[in-house]
């Protein structure tokens, strides 16, 4: 009998949990109850392939944050042999990856989903950053170039 009552309790327990994280997605990502209902996800991947010359690699790419209209639902990276450290440089996400040595072509993967939804009060983006040329001192550029 104890063994029973032990048995409905688990299943008990673990049907609480199911409902409780249904009500919870749908809560915070705006997940559809009924059948039939739609939201809008944009999945959006990003390939970095390069060569590597036996160095060690930092490698950084900007991945989105949340914006007016959409909410991040995941993001995801994939890139054998590297780490990978989610970086917010001066209020820009980066994704950067970094290999204490590689050889050939090296390619790194970036994915991320994004949920159509306007409960998101974040700004707005209506203009792209000014575009500017650095100016290197005579040493730098020169280092730079014989590195290649």
């Amino acid at each position: 009998m104890k063994a029973r009552i032990l048995f409905y309790a688990l299943v008990a327990g673990l049907f609480s949990i199911g409902i409780f994280q249904t009500v919870q997605r749908h809560i915070a990502f705006d997940i559809p109850w009924l059948p039939g209902e739609t939201r809008t996800i944009w999945n959006i991947d990003a390939k970095v392939s390069f060569e590597a010359n036996g160095e060690p690699i930092i490698a950084s790419l900007s991945i989105p944050t949340q914006q007016a209209g959409y909410n991040q639902i995941s993001q995801t990276a994939s890139s054998p042999g590297y780490g990978l450290s989610f970086l917010d440089e001066n209020g820009h996400a980066l994704a950067q990856w970094t290999k204490r040595e590689a050889n050939g072509t090296q390619t790194l993967y970036y994915n991320v989903q994004m949920l159509v939804s306007d409960k998101i009060d974040a700004p707005q983006i209506t203009a792209l950053p000014p575009l500017f040329e650095k100016e290197y001192e005579a040493s730098a550029y020169t280092a730079g170039k014989d590195s290649h």
